[in-house]
């Protein structure tokens, strides 16, 4: 027999072992018919040993079965997503609901019994559809849809959101509705959640045909349950789906078809506004005329008489096959997968299940209480346990706030003006200043020319001479090469680049001297070797990377011949200058140069030194890609300080927080290294991983990957100081609202409340403008379509929350992302709704239906 360990338990099964009936199953109801199978349970009838004859569905979930012993974070997310409807079934009552009778649990299985309705909505519809010439009568298709905003007003008024409203989420009393007086419910609450006014949420839910154009955009309230009931409506007078594709969401304008009247036609454009805000709410549709008069004609035709077979004549033409074998015909892929579902599953695993049921059966039959059983054990487990093989992860919760709750709730940052302040320093900060507004993407060379014609930039010597073509810039900023920014009324170029000094035996240094274009132009450079970062976005081994393709790129050489020094700290050398563009005259360019040194390997095979000029430090050429020819020679430190370009290292001064301290270099970490170090200090270690303190080995990866430096003052233990870049990221959607981090959850039932900005850790190696359209992805936010403008910079220093008793000095910056409205004329672009379209994939296990009664 199998025996339940506490070490086993994930958090939302352990919500519902200890809410469940301190009685066995089998004492209170016999088991019937299979109705049928899931990914996670097999649904039956059963009816009650004492009382009423009334069937009720019971869905099965082992909780001992194959997969237990070795629980992933889909099956641990399942868990939850149960227990969340379960909870939300405990508080919600209504006929227009389906109601949850009760829970049980044994040794083997977890039982929830709920009321049992013969069919889904789309089943019972489905076959009147097919068979009627005329569509469904209207007082049939009014109490219908009565009935299902019954249920969607009753959650708005209680401030609950459903997410995944579809006609198969909706239940029937029955095989059909002719003659009666039937019932139709809302059920699978797995989905739903409390949402406050002024609150909006952007995680993607529910089902893509009955998706809202704000859930697309990822901004949405309870107005998306009305769009999806009126997704139904329409459906039920047409037999098929209003739109087509997502695009059509926003582009497609509604027609009136021949199945429908002008009422009827008018209640569901009102339900199926593009417009949240101008969108009818459940309740004032409810009270729409037609509806009202066509349920009462209903409910008048089931006193004392039955409806017509053939119903009532709406002026329509009649339904043709062709409705149905659509793709987007009504009920076309749920039933495909429902038919699929009933089958059951593998062979195997049924027979699995059965076995167990009927030794279940077996043992209660000769007196074994499971339920009893289980009872200390339920009692043991405690809500912080997780699977014992479950991988510590994090989450984080976001919701859309409006501007009167975040003021309310008191943001941090909410009022921080991020426009230009008269305190802003150089222009050759080696970050961004307050009030630099990031451009957009390029999305075509006219709207560079109107933009450089707006800023009054002069393009006319672009393509000549020495000077690069408009196409190169565009390339440019496509491949992530360089930014264009607004700094006021200037328009600026920024570029990074990482720059190798390369050094020969005899001390002389490579120097790019001249370039010779493959029309002939050329110019000269005096540089040393150089590229322009576009993988910005990983540290040092993006770092590497980059180093990687200028060798074999623009020196046609490999790490093997010229060894480029990695384990040096990232940013210990970091030069910025702002200039007039040689490439492109009139354009002010910003470089922030990353400077790596690099040796000579004197151990080369003779063919391979040859190919960069050596042992005689001999002139060479090498050709790129687009046929640029590049001159290289090597030159003494001498002429290079006569050119101006910086022979010896020049390291990078933070501020003046750590006048007198060192920065511990290192990029190889362990463990037992890095305790060591904090010992040393006076560090607490055995603090690390307590409640929200995060663990030694995440430490060790920040420091490692340069997200996290140390410093400390020689001769000075206990003084140790840790330092990190942090920008906060105001992100406002087009009505106004901002995305708020809710919630932290660290893994292993360790949680915190936040009501702060989202916010990311610059790391090493990595720009301001690449790292918030980091963080935008990270968030499933299109970058291409916002607005970026960089506010103020503060220091502060306190103890670290992350890791106790380290002093810790933060660099803020506050950024504000201003989400545009989606461009309607760009939305045939496969490109641009990649952008918005894409969503995640589900996590692998998880199946798309996650309820109680769902199979």
């Amino acid at each position: 027999m199998g025996c339940l360990t506490s070490s086993l338990q994930p958090k939302g099964k352990v919500v519902l072992l200890k809410e469940s009936q301190r009685e066995d199953f089998r004492d209170v109801y016999t088991v019937g018919t299979r109705l049928g199978a899931g990914a996670f349970g097999t649904v039956y009838e059963c009816i009650k040993k004492k009382g009423d004859s009334t069937l009720y569905a019971v869905k099965m979930m082992e909780h001992q079965s194959s997969w237990w012993g070795r629980l992933s974070s889909s099956q641990e997310a399942q868990w939850q997503t149960f227990v969340q409807e379960f909870q939300m079934l405990k508080v919600v009552e209504h006929p227009r609901l389906v109601r949850m009778v009760g829970v049980f649990v044994d040794e083997d299985f977890v039982y929830f019994v709920m009321d049992k309705y013969e069919t889904s909505l789309i089943q019972a519809v489905l076959p009147m559809l097919k068979k009627s010439s005329r569509g469904i009568a209207p007082p049939l298709l009014a109490e219908v849809t009565k009935q299902m905003l019954e249920s969607i007003a009753y959650l708005h008024s209680n401030m609950i959101l459903h997410r995944d409203v579809k006609a198969d989420n909706y239940l029937v009393d029955g095989t059909e509705f002719k003659g009666r007086d039937f019932k139709v419910v809302l059920t699978d609450m797995s989905t739903a959640r409390y949402l406050e006014n002024g609150v909006f949420l952007k995680d993607i839910v529910g089902t893509r045909e009955y998706w809202a154009p704000e859930l697309i955009t990822r901004s949405y309230a309870h107005q998306v349950d009305v769009w999806a009931v009126g997704v139904c409506f329409w459906c039920m007078m047409t037999a098929k789906f209003p739109f087509a594709s997502m695009q059509d969401r926003f582009k497609k304008h509604l027609k009136k078809t021949d199945r429908m009247n002008s009422e009827q036609f008018s209640l569901v454009s009102a339900m199926l506004n593009k417009a949240y805000k101008d969108r009818i709410t459940a309740a004032a549709a409810l009270e729409n005329p037609w509806l009202i008069r066509e349920c009462k004609k209903h409910k008048d035709s089931i006193v004392g008489q039955r409806l017509s077979d053939e119903p009532a004549d709406v002026g329509g033409n009649s339904a043709s096959m062709e409705d149905f074998d659509d793709t987007q015909g009504f009920g076309h892929t749920r039933q495909q997968s429902m038919d699929s579902q009933q089958e059951g599953g593998p062979d195997g695993e049924q027979k699995r299940f059965n076995k167990k049921m009927k030794a279940a059966a077996e043992r209660h039959a000769q007196g074994h209480k499971s339920a009893l059983a289980m009872d200390e054990k339920v009692q043991e487990a405690k809500d912080e346990k997780t699977a014992s093989n479950q991988r510590p992860g994090e989450s984080r919760a976001y919701e859309w706030w409006s501007e009167e709750r975040c003021s309310s709730k008191q943001v941090p940052d909410y009022r921080t003006r991020c426009s230009r302040l008269a305190t802003a320093t150089s222009d050759s900060s080696i970050r961004m200043e307050s009030g630099d507004t990031v451009v957009g993407e390029p999305a075509n060379i006219e709207w560079m020319e109107n933009l450089f014609r707006e800023k009054k930039v002069d393009t006319s010597s672009w393509g000549k001479g020495q000077a690069k073509t408009m196409s190169h810039l565009k390339d440019e900023l496509q491949l992530h090469e360089c930014s264009l920014l607004l700094r006021g009324d200037k328009l600026i170029r920024m570029v990074d680049l990482i720059v190798v000094r390369i050094q020969s035996k005899d001390g002389k240094t490579l120097v790019e001297s001249s370039q010779t274009f493959s029309d002939g132009r050329a110019r000269q450079v005096q540089r040393f070797p150089a590229v322009m970062c576009r993988a910005k976005g990983k540290g040092r081994e993006s770092a590497k990377a980059e180093i990687v393709r200028l060798l074999q790129n623009e020196l046609k050489s490999t790490p093997d011949i010229l060894k480029v020094d990695f384990e040096g700290e990232l940013l210990s050398e970091l030069i910025t200058e702002r200039a007039g563009s040689q490439s492109y005259p009139g354009l002010d360019s910003i470089y922030r140069k990353f400077f790596f040194t690099a040796q000579v390997n004197e151990n080369a095979r003779p063919a391979q030194l040859e190919s960069v000029g050596l042992p005689s430090c001999s002139p060479f050429q090498t050709t790129l890609q687009d046929g640029t020819q590049v001159k290289w020679e090597w030159w003494d430190s001498q002429k290079c300080q006569q050119q101006g370009l910086p022979v010896n290292p020049q390291p990078t001064i933070l501020n003046s927080d750590f006048e007198g301290y060192q920065q511990i270099e290192g990029s190889r970490w362990q463990e037992d290294s890095l305790v060591q170090l904090l010992t040393k200090h006076r560090v607490q270690t055995k603090l690390f991983g307590v409640g929200d303190a995060r663990s030694i080995s995440q430490l060790v990866a920040e420091v490692n990957s340069g997200e996290t430096r140390l410093f400390e003052k020689p001769q000075s233990p206990g003084d140790l100081r840790r330092y990190l870049e942090i920008l906060i990221v105001r992100i406002k959607n087009p009505s106004g609202a901002c995305l708020v981090e809710t919630g932290h959850s660290f893994g292993g039932g360790q949680s915190r409340q936040r009501n702060l900005f989202p916010a990311t850790k610059l790391r090493p190696f990595e720009d301001a403008i690449w790292a918030v359209r980091r963080l935008l992805a990270e968030l499933d936010i299109p970058f291409s379509s916002a607005k970026t403008t960089f506010g103020p910079r503060r220091t502060e220093i306190s103890n670290s929350p992350s890791y106790p008793s380290i002093t810790t000095v933060y660099l803020k910056q506050v950024v504000e992302v201003q989400l545009e409205d989606i461009s309607y004329e760009n939305l045939d672009n496969n490109d641009i709704a990649a952008k918005w379209y894409q969503t995640q994939p589900p996590a692998e296990g998880v199946p798309r239906r996650g309820s109680l009664l769902g199979l």
